[in-house]
């Protein structure tokens, strides 16, 4: 291999475009695909923790600031084989935020999906992740959700931002029209959003639930 070929295979990995050609895509700007997936997992917990845990029959969250889990889309297959070990895994939530350029919305989008078409396609559970922002983002964040099947949202970041909560509840109606799930699994502090006829699973906030049993015992 000559020089130039080497450059252009380190930039074909450092995107993850050699997993990216063997995955179907959809919309204006090519999200991947992914497939519906009916498990419910009894409990989660967090990509920090299932690293140095042995839990494996939780799934594997990524409810958790960025930087803890960046390394997952550097090596996507590395640590798909360190999850493969757990019950499930959810979609991985890099951040979209109202103040983030419109273009980096749109890659932590696409990164998203795209690591979780991966996994599906390697054989692991991977329950899709609800993830949008503004309404400039429904077209693409809504791209390539299934019908039917797990899903999972979250109230994380959200409960005491007025502003962040109406995006929140005006996002979920919205996705409610593009996707019908099949039942719902909400981590967080429920909002008492209307859901209708669709089963939703409460799992409980792993930090604020520390902080409260930690408030309790010293007021006791």
């Amino acid at each position: 291999m000559n020089e130039k070929q080497n450059f252009r295979s380190r930039t074909v990995y450092l995107y993850n475009l050699d997993l990216y050609r063997h995955i179907e895509t959809t919309g204006i700007y090519d999200m991947p695909v992914l497939a519906p997936e009916p498990h419910v997992p009894d409990r989660l917990t967090g990509f920090n923790y299932a690293l140095s845990g042995k839990d494996y029959g939780s799934g594997v969250h990524f409810y958790l600031d960025d930087y803890q889990f960046e390394r997952i889309w550097r090596d996507p297959i590395r640590y798909m084989n360190i999850l493969k070990r757990f019950d499930c895994v959810l979609q991985p939530d890099f951040s979209i935020y109202r103040d983030m350029p419109y273009a980096m919305k749109i890659w932590n989008c696409y990164r998203s999906k795209l690591l979780a078409a991966i996994w599906q396609q390697q054989g692991l559970k991977v329950i899709p992740t609800v993830r949008f922002c503004d309404t400039d983002t429904y077209d693409y964040c809504f791209d390539g959700m299934p019908q039917g099947g797990t899903y999972v949202i979250s109230s994380q970041g959200i409960i005491r931002d007025k502003e962040a909560r109406r995006i929140w509840y005006r996002g979920i109606e919205e996705w409610l029209k593009h996707v019908t799930p099949g039942i719902i699994l909400f981590y967080g502090e429920n909002l008492a959003f209307d859901f209708g006829k669709i089963e939703v699973r409460s799992y409980k906030h792993h930090v604020t639930e520390t902080v409260r049993r930690i408030v309790a015992k010293k007021e006791k």
